[in-house]
């Protein structure tokens, strides 16, 4: 997958406003706004003037961001040609999943691929299996594995939670640093892997009243702001922040081993197989 942030200065280029190129992108405002200001401290430039024009180095990020595009829109046309299925595949995906991969790309190049024969729902988790079972949706993306007899769970992916901190954060450089100053920005009970997290906490003895406060949500520019902007701790789905951490704009301050499986389910019966053979070539060249 190509850097998701090329696209959204793309579309910014062309809509000209950052809350329509949000709603066009399925992003917040926010995240269309850090995608700009990191782009533009990955590279040491200014991508716009005062009046929302390209500067001269913004134009030739432009013009690199529409070829790595192209390439990539290119490399989908290639896939597509094998694709000969008409029929749309409705994907229900249960919360925790699509907020982990929402900011990735993932389901941008998993509709694109499709020829948007892709439709994809986020729903409870026990509504994906009803759904499943009464056939709503042809499959399902979960984290948690179900113990219906009907329905084959089948490991597709797989993502780790971490607790990461930005590149310059004093708790890097000086490890016996109090943390009663910072704040802990954690997954939100409804999680399920809050309960292996809080595990982790009481086994490396970091409490409630190791930090100033904790911030519980499973919103990703809500955390993120607070790691960046206010020094927070923050727990993601590694995931999430794969391009912060190769950028160097976050650092893992702690692994907790917590790893995170990500399950294809679906009716051992009712189920079409020439959609499943569809699925599993998409996911396994988006994979790669």
């Amino acid at each position: 997958m190509y850097d998701v942030r090329l696209l959204t200065l793309v579309k910014l280029v062309s809509i000209k406003n950052y809350t329509k190129t949000a709603k066009e992108l399925n992003f917040t405002q926010p995240t269309v706004t850090q995608h700009i200001k990191s782009l533009e401290k990955d590279y040491n430039i200014n991508i716009f003037n005062k009046d929302l024009s390209l500067t001269n180095a913004g134009k030739m990020l432009l013009e690199y961001a529409k070829q790595e595009i192209n390439n990539h829109d290119l490399f989908l046309s290639n896939i597509n040609n094998l694709i000969q299925l008409e029929e749309r595949i409705n994907l229900g995906m249960n919360l925790d999943i699509y907020y982990s991969l929402s900011e990735t790309g993932f389901f941008y190049d998993l509709i694109k691929t499709s020829k948007n024969r892709i439709a994809i729902a986020a729903m409870s988790f026990n509504e994906m299996v009803d759904s499943l079972m009464a056939g709503r949706i042809d499959f399902g993306f979960a984290n948690i594995k179900t113990d219906n007899s009907n329905l084959l769970v089948e490991p597709i992916y797989q993502d780790e939670i971490v607790l990461s901190v930005k590149k310059d954060h004093l708790l890097l450089n000086k490890p016996n640093t109090s943390l009663k100053k910072y704040f802990l920005v954690t997954l939100a009970p409804n999680d399920p892997y809050y309960s292996c997290l809080d595990k982790f906490f009481s086994d490396n003895n970091i409490y409630e009243n190791s930090f100033k406060n904790i911030l519980e949500t499973n919103n990703f520019d809500i955390s993120l702001k607070m790691v960046l902007e206010h020094n927070a701790v923050g727990v993601f789905y590694k995931n999430n922040i794969s391009s912060l951490l190769k950028k160097n704009q976050l650092v893992i301050y702690k692994q907790t081993d917590i790893n995170i499986p990500i399950y294809l389910i679906r009716n051992k019966i009712n189920y079409d197989p020439d959609k499943l053979l569809l699925i599993n070539n998409l996911l396994e060249k988006i994979r790669d």
